[in-house]
């Protein structure tokens, strides 16, 4: 019979802190994001191809998901399909809830990296 490999106390210590200092990290950035955004007064960030996926959310929204919009045709139509939503619950605080989201799934992906790397590590 093999024996299982038992971690120590000292080393869950470790890994526990770890594992609360990289949530209250995220959690932190996220607060100053959110906090920065809402400073912005509805101009987001639009980023090189900003433009592009705004011309693309124009038009899913006039014309709905079968949209004849050009840039739909080549351009990656998934992330204005994903601000379709948001822009329809407000478009005047579109950029806020964008810059949100995309933050909130930043600060989710970071803990769930470093959870899978710890994970690792301890094995």
């Amino acid at each position: 019979m093999s024996k299982k490999k038992v971690a120590s106390s000292k080393a869950a210590r470790t890994s526990r802190f770890q594992l609360r200092a990289i949530i209250l990290f995220s959690a932190v950035v996220f607060l100053i994001k959110v906090t920065w955004l809402s400073t912005q007064q509805g101009r987001g960030l639009l980023g090189a191809d900003g433009e592009n996926y705004l011309n693309a959310l124009i038009g899913l929204l006039e014309d709905g998901f079968f949209s004849d919009e050009r840039l739909l045709s080549y351009w990656p139509a998934g992330y204005p399909i994903l601000m379709w939503p948001l822009a329809e619950l407000s478009f005047n605080n579109f950029a806020f809830l964008v810059g949100t989201l995309q933050s909130l799934i930043f600060a989710v992906s970071v803990i769930f990296f470093s959870f899978e790397l710890i994970r690792l590590i301890a094995f």
